[in-house]
């Protein structure tokens, strides 16, 4: 234990996989303030219609609560099926979806010590862990967590207008990209 330099964790353990690989297609943006029920448009731009994963880079506010968001496509909520890298999902006969009402932003944390130290029955006690500080980039998920993937929106040929807005807690955005899905 004592040889980690770091441990990092999320507030749900399967937003783990936040780390994304490479993106294709990208539009900046200057960051925007979101809190409950502010809105913000975001365009992002694609050469083709197609499944495509969101990666976002934001920063949050709340100091406790994950911020939740719900993002509209072109004017439109979007569902997307549940378990859609699962390897026996192919077995499922109606999978479960989800819709893009209800996202999430979530904070990360990070123990400032690795001494555990101990209680009078010899068990470890966890350290009181911080908020890491600063902007994320992250995969967009669905604030349920009933599926490990990323969700997976339809995007059309060209400019597509993506509306955030808040639900609960406070964030900024700062970038939205758009990147083929993960296999």
């Amino acid at each position: 234990m004592k040889n980690l330099k770091k441990i990092i964790f999320i507030t749900v353990a399967m937003l783990a996989t936040t780390v994304f690989w490479g993106f294709r297609y990208s539009t900046s943006v200057n960051a925007a303030e979101i809190s409950a029920g502010v809105s913000q448009d975001f365009t992002v731009n694609v050469p083709q219609n197609g499944q495509f994963n969101l990666i976002f880079e934001y920063l949050p506010q709340s100091t406790f609560l994950n911020p939740e968001f719900s993002l509209q496509i072109n004017g439109e909520f979007q569902t997307f099926p549940l378990f859609q890298n699962f390897s026996q999902a192919s077995t499922i006969v109606n999978p479960p979806n989800s819709t893009t009402q209800r996202l999430l932003a979530p904070i990360l944390w990070e123990y400032q010590t690795f001494e555990f130290l101990r209680n009078r029955a010899g068990h470890e006690l966890l350290p009181q862990p911080s908020i890491i500080d600063g902007w994320h980039t992250a995969f967009i998920y669905d604030a349920d967590f009933l599926d490990i993937s990323p969700i997976i929106v339809n995007l059309n040929s060209g400019d597509n207008v993506l509306t955030i807005t808040g639900l609960s807690g406070d964030f900024a955005v700062r970038e939205i990209r758009a990147a083929a899905p993960q296999a």
